[in-house]
């Protein structure tokens, strides 16, 4: 049990992770820790207050990473209106990216349009602030919307399509990497995302090209 000081930032934490690594069961659970929280800030530190902005927007990666993506959308909006309210530019331009990559999954009408304006808002808060990872991330979700960019697949992701070109499916992929069927799901939906596609099919497509 996590002292409440403490609760917040370790939630955040685990979110980003379960994100990193796909885990959409973790994901899930983190977002339900979250939930109740939903209206604050995430705070902590020793002696001096550390601020990492809204907890919406770690509520809304959770919920992206979970499968969720119209409760992601929803929260990532909150996010970002709370942090631009609360003064933390930093912050509300995370939620900003969040957002965009969460639009550039989801596909809805209008939502690569709108994902690509949010990628061009936040390279330049990006470069006013001296986020150099998140401007450099910010153009390369935008060349990829684009169609201009080559995969940045990760390896696991890469034996994932790979998985994917060969007719499994993502009960067969998660027992065959040892993973649960919903974290498989998260990587195609991602791999999808990274290679600007829609379905299955082009995903063996495209394996079959770079073979």
């Amino acid at each position: 049990m996590l002292p409440p000081p403490a609760l917040l930032t370790a939630l955040a934490t685990r979110a980003e992770l379960a994100a990193l690594f796909g885990d959409a069961d973790a994901a899930t659970h983190v977002a339900a820790q979250l939930r109740p929280h939903a209206n604050l800030f995430v705070t902590g530190g020793a002696g001096t207050l550390a601020n990492a902005g809204s907890a919406r927007t770690y509520l809304g990666i959770a919920a992206a990473a979970g499968g969720s993506l119209d409760e992601a959308v929803r929260e990532l909006r909150q996010g970002i209106a709370a942090n631009d309210a609360g003064g933390t530019p930093p912050y509300a331009a995370l939620a900003r990216f969040e957002l965009a990559r969460v639009l550039a999954r989801r596909r809805r009408p209008g939502d690569l349009d709108e994902a690509g304006a949010l990628c061009t808002n936040i390279a330049a808060t990006a470069g006013k602030l001296g986020m150099v990872p998140l401007r450099r991330r910010a153009d390369e979700l935008a060349a990829t919307l684009r169609g201009d960019r080559p995969s940045g697949l990760t390896r696991r992701e890469a034996e994932v399509a790979a998985h994917v070109a060969q007719g499994l499916t993502n009960k067969q992929i998660a027992a065959l990497m040892h993973i649960s069927e919903r974290t498989a799901e998260s990587h195609v939906q991602h791999i999808l995302t990274e290679l600007g596609l829609t379905n299955r099919t082009q995903v063996a497509a495209w394996a079959a090209q770079q073979r």
